[in-house]
């Protein structure tokens, strides 16, 4: 893997596809059991290679090539963890907030808002 990182440094993208092929199924399965979700781990390979390939100048010692991937797809999931830990109100607590400029009619309707519920359920 020393030459493909030092071919790759010089641009050879061909040999980053050979770095691709060979690190691709053992970083899925680290991003599987970390998210529990195909998808994800496939955004998160995805993702973890582009940032490879961007930041490949920084590797300085080719030998531990599969530790610095596997930071980086760590590095990437905790970010993406953080990101959605934000506080999200409840659906009930948005639709009965009262509209400021028709304070004298009430807000939505029950129905509505069930709806409205069973609607964002359903969003991926």
């Amino acid at each position: 893997m020393s030459r493909a990182v030092r071919l790759c440094k010089e641009g050879n993208r061909d040999e980053f596809n050979a770095i691709v092929d060979t690190f691709n199924q053992r970083l899925y399965r680290i991003a599987w059991l970390i998210t529990r979700d195909h998808g994800l781990a496939e955004d998160a390979i995805q993702e973890t290679f582009v940032r490879a390939w961007g930041q490949l100048q920084s590797l300085s010692d080719p030998s531990k090539l599969t530790a610095w991937l596997t930071r980086i797809l760590i590095n990437y999931l905790k970010n993406q963890r953080r990101r959605k830990s934000v506080p999200q109100a409840k659906i009930e607590a948005a639709v009965n907030v009262a509209d400021p400029a028709r304070a004298d009619q009430p807000t939505l309707a029950a129905e509505t808002a069930t709806e409205m519920s069973l609607v964002i359920a359903g969003l991926p």
